[in-house]
């Protein structure tokens, strides 16, 4: 197997790192979970990578974190920069 290619995630430094032939060829800021509702680890091969995509706040963030700061505080989609959208 070549391993000249491959990449590396940092949960605590929040990056993604691309390293072609032993040198950093990107990287990338990530998001990861709460310690109380972690990131799954996984390891596998990369197919695609997709940049900018679409994301949709998960149903137990959404009930669980955004509704209740924007019980205390209406702003908050804004100071977030959240958009709510109904489609």
């Amino acid at each position: 197997m070549n391993y000249s290619r491959n990449s590396d995630f940092d949960p605590n430094r929040y990056k993604l790192y691309y390293i072609r032939n032993g040198q950093l060829v990107w990287r990338a800021r990530t998001q990861v979970g709460k310690p109380y509702r972690e990131t799954p680890v996984f390891r596998g091969d990369i197919k695609y990578l997709e940049f900018n995509p679409t994301w949709t706040v998960p149903p137990g963030i959404l009930a669980k974190d955004i509704l209740p700061k924007i019980k205390q505080n209406p702003a908050y989609l804004e100071t977030k920069r959240l958009q709510v959208l109904n489609e």
